[in-house]
């Protein structure tokens, strides 16, 4: 690429580049321009490098280097099309300070990787006023906010925002918009005078941050807030009535850092958003407080998320088949433990971090680790399906498609063997944008499930739009609707619409043979539960018996019909072989006539066509290879 070209493409990009710097590289040549702004304040070598990304690497902190080598190393191999971290950069005075880099790839129209362009924020010299408001903005409330914790003030936050904000948009324009917003943090800084800091957050949102004001204080403001957005808000004569959604953290724990404050405010702010229909909704953070064990296990767990996601593992939980009980694969289930606070469940921050930047992050770590473990399974039994639960939040992330294609590359599973569980508000997503995506997990044949089928209001719906391979109905939810012959009939209700439409039915929560037995006369397909198995790990499930459903049937046939079908062998090879376990003894005869069977139930052949048999045994592992007709390839437990 010429240099004229890529000032070009520079000047460019920086006209929609405002606040941060900016730097476009040829990644054929690996030649790069670089703002002078961006030169000037590291004291870099000049605009125009070559290898500037082993350049730079020198700019950065020690600690921080390997993370920066790593996702940037991702990026020129093609394993990944964008990158995006925070760091700490050394500026030309020598001090070290927060940078934010988010950059992507552009591909040319054949799909070649052609420029790799991306802006660099300095967080020491961000502007802190919001241009519409004029308040504060949310880097100006993250600096405050850690002079309240090292002051050691009890801080009440508030976050306010307006509801259907995007309606308003839409009817009006974005001007009128802006204007709305205007109206509205001029009327609530009125209100709040002297009591506290405003401040303008992402989006249609406003927060308060005091520490002169009780909750008492707070639920009134409130109340006088609401009532005053619903009339006395105007535009150029023209009224416009604006509905609140509110959330509030309340605490005087001063060790928690002020991201993880964030991150409960936001889960305060979403459940009056998503699930209370606006009303107030707050979480307390009080050091003698229930929520104080919580909070600092957010903390914690943030802190590892952001530390390469350490402490973090996985356990998982066999499917059975509800037939054979033949395991047909498993969930992969999140663990965290720390050397203080021991096992922390899921349960006690997803739904707080959903909303939080690491929380993405942690799902990339996730699906990649399930893969990295899974494929043994997959070598174990071809037909074994790893399911992986995917969060809302996710399938609304812009890159997600893309970053699980290059998390598929980078392990090797197949796609055919991951089913990806979609759980938590999809309702929340775009429905046309959720179509096209899931069409699109389909069509590269990764299979979905629906977790907690009939439990989100949108799940009945979702199936008759998109092609769910399988739907999940726990059976803790059934049995919450009333007696035994209720929550039966709940599943074989569920279990019905779930057939008409194509997808199978897991029931998850087993415990009980007479349930199970009673769950067979429905349409259910597995089962999931401490009835077969508590959640373990990749290691204890791999000392499971994996059986095809044509493995489980051998096993059922009486002695006449064995000895049937060893009289059935035309080209039985004349051998004698025998390997002996303290609870078992196999003999040659018993791996050729399983690999008869087996072969012509899994191809629904014949075993007359079977012309040559190749059987590799691993005794350690207690699992028989074959290979028939030097073509098709299986495998069975001992």
């Amino acid at each position: 690429m010429s240099k004229k070209k890529i000032d070009q493409l520079f000047e460019a990009f920086s006209m929609v580049s405002e606040g941060a710097y900016i730097f476009l590289c040829d990644m054929e040549s690996n030649y790069s321009r670089w703002s002078k702004q961006a030169v000037d304040f590291f004291g870099l070598p000049g605009e125009y490098m070559t290898n500037a990304g082993k350049v730079w690497e020198e700019y950065i902190h020690p600690d921080d280097r390997e993370l920066y080598k790593k996702d940037i190393r991702a990026v020129f191999k093609g394993e990944s099309r964008e990158h995006f971290i925070q760091y700490r950069a050394r500026a030309a005075d020598g001090r070290y300070v927060i940078c934010t880099c988010h950059g992507r790839v552009l591909f040319d129209e054949n799909g070649k990787a052609g420029y790799f362009v991306g802006t660099l924020k300095n967080h020491s010299i961000l502007q802190t006023a919001d241009s519409v408001t004029g308040l504060k903005n949310v880097y100006a409330f993250f600096d405050d906010l850690e002079r309240f914790r090292m002051a050691r003030r009890e801080q009440m936050i508030l976050m306010v925002g307006i509801a259907r904000f995007s309606e308003i948009n839409d009817r009006y324009g974005y001007v009128v918009g802006n204007r709305v917003m205007l109206e509205l943090s001029r009327l609530f800084a009125r209100m709040v005078s002297n009591m506290g800091f405003l401040y303008r957050m992402e989006g249609a949102r406003l927060a308060l941050v005091t520490d002169k004001m009780t909750e008492q204080d707070i639920r009134q403001l409130l109340r006088n807030l609401r009532q005053r957005a619903l009339k006395d808000i105007s535009v150029d004569g023209m009224g416009v009535s604006v509905f609140l959604n509110a959330g509030l953290v309340i605490g005087d724990n001063f060790d928690v850092e002020p991201k993880t404050l964030f991150s409960c405010l936001w889960y305060a702010y979403y459940e009056s958003r998503d699930v209370r229909q606006g009303d107030l909704v707050v979480f307390r953070a009080h050091s003698g407080d229930a929520n104080h064990a919580r909070i600092e296990k957010i903390g914690a767990v943030r802190e590892s998320i952001a530390d390469q996601c350490k402490g973090f593992f996985l356990v998982y939980q066999a499917i059975v088949n509800a037939s054979t009980e033949t395991i047909i694969g498993a969930e992969a289930l999140l663990r965290y433990k720390d050397a203080s606070l021991g096992v922390v469940m899921p349960s006690e921050f997803v739904g707080v971090l959903e909303q939080d930047p690491s929380f993405y992050t942690l799902g990339k770590w996730v699906l990649r680790q399930a893969m990295l473990e899974g494929k043994q399974f997959v070598e174990r039994y071809s037909g074994f399906i790893l399911n992986v639960n995917i969060s809302y939040t996710h399938l609304g992330h812009v890159a997600f498609l893309d970053d699980l294609e290059a998390i598929l590359r980078e392990t090797g599973f197949p796609a055919t063997n991951l089913c990806l569980e979609i759980y938590g508000k999809i309702q929340l997503l775009n429905e046309d944008r959720l179509k096209e995506m899931l069409l699109r997990l389909k069509s590269k044949g990764i299979k979905l499930a629906l977790d907690r089928f009939g439990e989100e209001p949108r799940s009945l719906d979702f199936i008759q739009s998109i092609p769910v391979d399988v739907v999940k109905i726990h059976w803790n939810f059934m049995r919450a609707l009333g007696g035994k012959a209720e929550h039966q009939e709940a599943v074989k209700h569920l279990a019905g619409i779930a057939s008409l439409f194509g997808s199978e039915v897991c029931v998850v929560g087993m415990e009980d043979e007479d349930v199970r037995d009673s769950l067979r006369a429905y349409s259910v397909d597995g089962f999931q539960g401490q009835l077969y198995s508590k959640p373990v790990s990749a290691e204890e499930l791999m000392e499971m018996e994996f059986r095809t459903e044509a493995e489980q049937e051998y096993t059922e046939l009486t002695s006449i019909e064995k000895n049937a079908l060893k009289a059935k062998e035309s080209n039985f090879v004349n051998a004698s072989l025998e390997v002996q376990y303290p609870d078992r003894r196999l003999t040659y005869d018993d791996m050729l006539e399983k690999t008869r069977f087996v072969w012509s139930k899994l191809q629904n052949r014949d075993a007359s066509e079977i012309n040559t048999i190749n059987l590799y045994m691993k005794p350690n592992e207690k699992i028989v290879y074959y290979v028939v007709n030097g073509t098709d390839t299986g495998s069975f437990g001992i």
